[in-house]
This record gives structure tokens, C-alpha cells and sequence, in this order.
């Protein structure tokens, strides 16, 4: 059993039984079901209101009078409508807006009681950011935020833009930076549009749909994130980036369009990525780990990951990876049932106890994995990886870098720990895609068609290999 399923038990569920990013450093908290807001007391904010309004559905709030006047318990319900959101620049400086929203919740919830942003239901409300000349960020524009560190806050339900969806849009969610962990924040139900321009070559490049910084057991669910891009893939511009978070949980998440997909920069640790559809990014899903000096804080690790039911295609440089530099840690990853297709390269892993398996690794140009630095698979085995190619390579210190060209001299390389053999009920054929549309570019083209090599093949011998697309979410 590896690390990651020990520590999964450390998790605290929410009230609906599911484990959608819980804080496993509050155990016992009584954390209402997410999108449930029964138990709230509401309050209401119209796109017309004026000001001075007492938050009731006949006396709505400004949207920043939602922000500022919201407790523990209460749901804010945004009325459906453009809301047009100006710099306030005479009472904040550029700086201000480089680590909050233009509107940030002013107060915190409890485990018990969140407080709760909502677009009312059955009407579309966009959060439309406006940028300014003067604005540090000129190209890019964080719309929401948490104030840098006010906990138990859920947005649900927006879509964020910026100046019309020409301009970058983001979200930034964070605890105090370099020091608290902010808990219980999640991100239900929206949109996050990067726009229609991309971030210029000669602007600076750090740049994010949603920045998630000092945060533990945050949860993202079912979002769209998308055109976060610069005009030279540069790296830091991503649709999600994020530095020093403990027990993020992505489920139901789909990304496509940015030069970066997912970014686990630095300092991540227990990472869930799970039923999200990542395509047609540059990089998919990417993380980075840098030796024992990089920071004050010592190496920046990226250990005990979960990747698992997603379909990760025609991202065009990889499909998921994690650089591994000096001394820097990526310890413990499970990669389990998921589809990753057309890339450069499928998985790549400077493994240490990574546990792979039941996935389809199909039609990489370079490698189905590339495991360039020390260290073993703990397992590898029940994969497909495809007719098109195959070609693995692997580097351990003591052997120096091996490549495999076949499935049948991969199952006799002796590279799991402890000498064993990898590839047990592994395929290398074809895994006869639905492929409806001809392209293998939906997602519903990467369901398994009839007489797929990959049904009933799992380690279990009782389901299939690859993704159940039928789970794996996109907004329709």
C-alpha cells in the first residue's frame, strides 16, 4: 500500500460522504455538502443595485457590499446579469490587486458555517473584471480572490472574465503567504476564460487562471478553465499554478487551451486529480521539484500524488510530468485508470515508489514514459500502450539510462524495486477508440469501442483499462 492511500485516511469527508479536497488537519469538522446551502441564512446582490441596500431579494446589495457584509452561514446569491468591476485605484495600489480580487470576501467562515458566494439558480451571472493602464498586470486580471487569506469560502456558479473575455481572467486563492494555510476554500461550477489575447512574448509570463498559494484541502469541482496562454508557451503561464498547498482535490475539472494546463510549481503535496478532461494545452498535467537550496524552505517537493480516471489528450508537448532537479522529491505518485493520448510524451516521472498502472498510454512521438533521474517504480503494470509506438526509457544511477523498444524487453527489465519485472498484463496494441468523430479530439471519442483489447483487462480482471469517459467531466 503506498503512502498516498495510508495518508488518504487522514482525510475528513464532507457531509454528502464524498471526499472533494476535505482539511485533514480539522477532524470532526461537520463540513456541510458542497452546492448545499439549505442551512444558510441568503442575501441578494442585483447587477442594478445602487448601494445602500439591506442584502434582502427586494433591497439587494452591491456586489461589494455582498463581499464586505457576508458572515459565517449566510450564502450571498448573485442575481443573474453582467457585472462590470472596476480597479479602485484611489484606495488601492497595483500591488493590492497582485494578491487579491477586485472583489474579495471581508470576513471568514467556520468548518461548520462557510460563508458562500452563489449565482442564484437557473441564471448565469458573469464577473466581468475591467483592467486599467495603470494596473500592474495590464494583460491579466485576478476578478476574485480571498483576500489573501480569509478561510471557508465558496464561489460557485461564475463565470470570470476580463474586459470582455479579451483580456486574462483569474482567480487567486490563498492563506497568509510563507506562513498560515488558509482551510475550506473550494471553487464550484465556473468558468475561467484566459481570453481571446494571449500574454505577449515581452510582457512577463507569470501568469494564471486560478493561483492556489498556502492553502490545505482546498477543492475544485466541476470548472472549466481555459485560453490561459502566452505567445511563446512560455511556462508560467498556466491555467492553474500553484505553490505550497497540502490536499488540493481536483475532480471534474476540464482545461484546454493554455500553455500550461496544471501546474504544481512548488511545495505541493497529496495532490488529487481525478474525472477531468485536460486537452489541447501545451503541457497538461506538470509539476516541479528543484534541489535542497531552492528556497528558504528547503527542497520543493512534489510527493504522494493521485491521478486517476482522467483523459489527458493532444496536450502537444506532455500529457503529465514532474522535472526532477538536484535533489528536489517526487516521491509516491499513483497514476491509475487514465487515458493520455498524442504528445510528445505520455508520463514523465523521476519515480520513487510511483505506482502505475491500468492506464492507455497511446500515440507518444518520443516516450510513452521517460523516467530520467534515480529511482524506482514500485509498480508498472496492466498498461496499454498502444500500435502506434513504443518506446520507454529509464534511468537509475546504478545502470545508468536504458531504453525499451518493445513491450517484451520492458516485462524482462528487472527496473521495479527490488529487481522485479514490470509490465505484467501489459498491451501494446491497439486500444480501438470509439472515435465518433474521426479526429480523436472529443471526449467522447476516447470511450472504449467493442472488442477493445482493453475491457475486463484491469489488475482486477474486472474492469477496463484507460478512463471511464462516461465519469470523466466536460462542460456542455
Amino acid at each position: 500500500m503506498s503512502n498516498f492511500t495510508v495518508a488518504l485516511a487522514g482525510y475528513t469527508a464532507y457531509g454528502d460522504g464524498t471526499v472533494h479536497g476535505a482539511d485533514p488537519t480539522a477532524a470532526g469538522d461537520s463540513v456541510p455538502p458542497l452546492g448545499d446551502y439549505s442551512s444558510f441564512t441568503p442575501y441578494y446582490v442585483d447587477s442594478a443595485a445602487v448601494g445602500g441596500g439591506n442584502g434582502a431579494i427586494g433591497s439587494p446589495w452591491t456586489p461589494e457590499e455582498g463581499l464586505a457584509n457576508a458572515l459565517a452561514g449566510d450564502v450571498v446569491y448573485f442575481r443573474g446579469g453582467t457585472y462590470n468591476l472596476p480597479l479602485d485605484l484611489v484606495t488601492n495600489t497595483t500591488a493590492y490587486y497582485s494578491v487579491r480580487g477586485v472583489l474579495n470576501p471581508a470576513n471568514s467562515g467556520t468548518a461548520a458555517q462557510p460563508v458562500a458566494f452563489v449565482s442564484f439558480p437557473s441564471e448565469t451571472v458573469i464577473l466581468n473584471g475591467l483592467t486599467d493602464a495603470g494596473h500592474l498586470n495590464g494583460e491579466h486580471l485576478f476578478v476574485l480572490g480571498n483576500n489573501d487569506d480569509k478561510e471557508y469560502i465558496t464561489f460557485d456558479g461564475f463565470t470570470i472574465q476580463a474586459d470582455s473575455g479579451v483580456k486574462m481572467a483569474g482567480v487567486r486563492l490563498s492563506g497568509t503567504t510563507l506562513g498560515t494555510k488558509a482551510r475550506g476554500l473550494s471553487i464550484l461550477n465556473c468558468i475561467i476564460d484566459g481570453g481571446s489575447t494571449a500574454i505577449p512574448t515581452l510582457e512577463l509570463d507569470n501568469r494564471d487562471g486560478l493561483r492556489l498559494e498556502d492553502t490545505t484541502g482546498i477543492s475544485i469541482y466541476q470548472c472549466l478553465i481555459k485560453n490561459c496562454n502566452h505567445d511563446a508557451n512560455a511556462g508560467n503561464t498556466v491555467g492553474v499554478k500553484m505553490y505550497r498547498n497540502d490536499y488540493p482535490t481536483f475532480d471534474s475539472v476540464e482545461v484546454f487551451g493554455c500553455s500550461g494546463g496544471i501546474y504544481m510549481k512548488t511545495f505541493n503535496a497529496f495532490v488529487t486529480i481525478r474525472n477531468s478532461f485536460i486537452h489541447d494545452n501545451n503541457t497538461g498535467v506538470w509539476g516541479q521539484t528543484y534541489g535542497l537550496n531552492a528556497d528558504a524552505g528547503g527542497a520543493r517537493t512534489c510527493n504522494y500524488g493521485l491521478l486517476e480516471n482522467n483523459v489527458i489528450v493532444n496536450n502537444s508537448y506532455a500529457n503529465f510530468g514532474i522535472t526532477h532537479e538536484d535533489e528536489g522529491l517526487a516521491l509516491d505518485w499513483v497514476i491509475r485508470n487514465n487515458t493520455m493520448y498524442g504528445a510528445q510524451f505520455g508520463i514523465v516521472a523521476p519515480p520513487t515508489g510511483w505506482d502505475i498502472y491500468d492506464n492507455i498510454l497511446d500515440n507518444m512521438s518520443n516516450y510513452n514514459i521517460w523516467s530520467y533521474r534515480d529511482g524506482e517504480f514500485a509498480s508498472c503494470d496492466h498498461n496499454q500502450f498502444g500500435l502506434t509506438s513504443f518506446n520507454i526509457i529509464y534511468h537509475r544511477y546504478s545502470a545508468g539510462s536504458v531504453t525499451y523498444a518493445n513491450l517484451a524487453s520492458w516485462q524482462a527489465s528487472g527496473e521495479l524495486v527490488g529487481g522485479a519485472n514490470p509490465g505484467a498484463g501489459s498491451l501494446a496494441s491497439d486500444p480501438l477508440f470509439v472515435n465518433g468523430s474521426t479526429q480523436l479530439n472529443l471526449l467522447s471519442d476516447f470511450a472504449l469501442g467493442g472488442g477493445s483489447p482493453c475491457i475486463n483487462a484491469d489488475r482486477a480482471g474486472t474492469g477496463n483499462i484507460g478512463a471511464d469517459t462516461s465519469t470523466v467531466w466536460e462542460l456542455v
